[in-house]
C-alpha cells in the first residue's frame, strides 16, 4: 500500500493535480501511521494542498494532534488541537462532512482532542468539543450517545465541576436502561457512584449506584473482568468508608485476585494492598495489616507508585514509634520521613 501511494504521489505531483496529490499524501500518512511510523510531514503536505477544505483541515489537524498525543507530547499537539477546534466554529462546522464526523475516525479524533484540552485545563475548548461530540453521537447509536455523554461528564469532573457532570451521567443511565444495554448500564452506574463517592463526598447517594453496577458486572464477569475489577474497587471503598470492614475486605480480596489474573499494573495492586492493610488494622489484625503493607511497598517500589510507597513508609514508621513507645533512633525516623517526602514532591 505504501509503495502504491508513493507511485501515485509522484504521478499526481508531476501532473500538478493538487487534489489527487493531496489524497495521495493523506493515504501515505495513514499507511505510515498504521505501521507505527511518523506521518506528520505527509499530513502537513496534505493540508498545504487543500487548506480551504474544512473537512481536510479537521482530519489533518486532528491526526497530527493525535500523533503527538500518542507520543506523549501535548505541547506539540496543542497548536493543531487549536486549529482542529476552529473547524467547529460557526461558518466552518456547517461545511464539515457529516459522515466523517459520525464515523469511528471522527469520533476518535473528537475524543483525543477533547481530552487534550481537558489536560491543558482549557475548559471552553474542551467542553465545546465534548458537547459537540454528544450532539453528533446522538444521531449514530445508543452506545455512541451513552459513551459521548460519559466523556463529557468526565471532562466536567476533571475540570473540577463534578456536580455539573451528574445530569449527563443520569441521562446516559436512562438511555442505557431504556435500551436494555446492561454493560453500559453497569459502566454508567459505576461512574455515577464514583462521582458521588470520590468527588462529591455523598456516601449515601453513591451506594445504590455502586451496588447496582456490581450486580451487573458480576453478570458479565466471564467476558469483562475489567469492569468487575474496577467496580469491586469502588464498592470496597464505599464499604470501607461506611465502616463495614468485613464487606470491604471481601471486595478488595476479589479485586486483588482479578488484578493478578488480568495483569493489572503494580500501581493498581499496590493501591489495593495498601487499602487491605488499612482494613486489617481496622479489624484489629495488626499482623495481617503489616504483611499487606510490606506487599504494597514491594509493588510500589521502582517508581510504580511513589504516593503509595511514601504512604507505606510513613505508616510503618509511625506504627513502629507507637509500638516502641517512642524509643526509636531519631536519625532513622528522620531518614524514613525524608525519603517519604521526596517521593511525593
Amino acid at each position: 500500500m505504501l509503495f502504491r501511494s508513493d507511485n501515485a504521489l509522484t504521478i499526481f505531483t508531476e501532473l500538478k493535480d493538487n487534489e489527487s496529490a493531496s489524497e495521495a499524501y493523506f493515504l501515505r500518512a495513514m499507511c505510515k501511521m498504521g505501521t507505527g511510523r511518523d506521518g506528520v510531514a505527509d499530513l502537513e503536505q496534505f493540508l498545504a494542498l487543500s487548506p480551504d477544505d474544512p473537512s481536510n483541515v479537521f482530519l489533518a489537524n486532528g491526526f497530527i494532534a493525535a500523533s503527538y498525543i500518542n507520543a506523549k507530547n501535548d505541547g506539540a499537539a496543542l497548536p493543531y488541537g487549536e486549529r482542529f477546534w476552529q473547524t467547529f466554529q460557526p461558518g466552518s462546522f456547517e461545511k464539515l462532512d457529516a459522515g466523517m464526523l459520525s464515523s469511528d475516525v471522527g469520533q476518535s479524533l473528537l475524543t483525543a482532542v477533547g481530552q487534550l484540552f481537558v489536560r491543558a485545563k482549557a475548559r471552553e475548548k474542551a467542553l465545546s468539543i465534548t458537547s459537540k461530540a454528544c450532539e453528533i453521537a446522538d444521531k449514530v447509536s445508543e452506545q455512541r450517545a451513552i459513551a459521548a455523554l460519559q466523556e463529557h461528564a468526565w471532562a466536567l469532573v476533571t475540570l473540577e465541576t463534578p456536580r455539573l457532570a451528574v445530569p449527563f451521567l443520569e441521562a446516559a443511565l436512562k438511555r442505557a436502561v431504556a435500551a436494555k444495554l446492561r454493560r453500559e448500564e453497569a459502566d454508567v452506574s459505576s461512574a455515577l457512584g464514583n462521582v458521588y463517592l470520590y468527588h462529591l463526598d455523598e456516601l449515601e447517594r453513591s451506594g445504590p449506584f455502586l451496588k447496582r453496577a456490581l450486580e451487573l458486572a458480576n453478570e458479565t464477569a466471564a467476558t469483562d473482568e475489567g469492569l468487575l475489577y474496577h467496580t469491586l474497587n469502588d464498592v470496597a471503598q464505599y464499604e470501607f468508608r461506611s465502616i463495614n470492614f468485613a464487606a470491604a475486605l471481601a471486595d478488595y480480596d476479589r479485586a486483588l485476585a482479578i488484578a493478578v489474573r488480568i495483569g493489572a499494573s503494580d500501581a493498581d495492586q499496590a493501591n489495593i494492598l495498601y487499602n487491605i492493610a488499612q482494613i486489617q488494622f481496622g479489624l484489629g489484625d495488626d499482623a495481617k495489616g503489616d504483611l499487606a503493607l510490606e506487599k504494597a511497598l514491594e509493588k510500589a517500589k521502582g517508581g510504580a507508585s511513589p504516593a503509595i510507597e511514601a504512604s507505606v513508609i510513613s505508616d510503618q514508621t509511625l506504627r513502629r514509634i507507637r509500638k516502641e513507645n517512642g524509643n526509636v533512633d531519631p536519625q532513622w525516623v528522620t531518614e524514613r520521613m525524608t525519603t517519604a517526602t521526596r517521593l511525593i514532591k
